[in-house]
């Protein structure tokens, strides 16, 4: 019984952080949008296009989705094909979301792992950057590192609680 009590507890923190950090990911597409409409507008009214949008957008892509995955699962948004899990009943069916939890969070977390080293090795013996306009990865790195991490412990708190997903998704 406690320990249903504690991953609902951690569960209502970890939705609180991704709540928080799924801001952040809305906030980057605004942005990504103003710089879309300013390199469309320059390039085809002014004929001077937006210096480097393309490499300023590829990287608002890697904030964006890494922000918002784990809220798109704390809330059952992810797409569901359930073809053959549909026909299995009750605990079968809460068994293996369990395991496929288990699965998922296992290789978020070791993604977020190689994010790390990511970071790391665009760090060293010299920072890596872009070709336009010298952005360095690590920190693009390190946002999809957090992303998996945060994305690992709401699918690991599934595992232990696997209805919670379901009662979102309306199964």
């Amino acid at each position: 019984m406690r320990f249903s009590k504690l991953f609902t507890r951690v569960g209502k923190v970890l939705d609180a952080i991704t709540a928080g950090v799924s801001w952040v990911g809305a906030g980057v597409l605004v942005l990504m949008v103003l710089i879309v409409v300013a390199n469309v507008v320059g390039r085809y009214l002014f004929r001077k296009p937006v210096l480097g949008a393309v490499e300023m957008v590829g990287l608002l892509t890697v904030i964006l989705v890494f922000c918002v995955l784990a809220f798109a699962e704390s809330k059952g948004a992810h797409i569901v094909v359930d073809i053959l899990v549909s026909r299995l009943h009750g605990r079968t069916k809460a068994i293996l979301a369990s395991i496929m939890s288990l699965l998922g969070a296992a290789f978020f977390i070791i993604m977020a792992w190689q994010g790390w080293d990511l970071v790391l090795s665009n760090l060293s013996p010299f920072v890596r950057v872009t070709g336009v306009l010298s952005i360095p990865f690590a920190p693009f790195m390190l946002i999809m590192a957090f992303g998996c991490v945060l994305f690992g412990f709401e699918l690991l708190v599934h595992v232990f609680n696997p209805a919670s997903g379901r009662k979102r998704r309306g199964n």
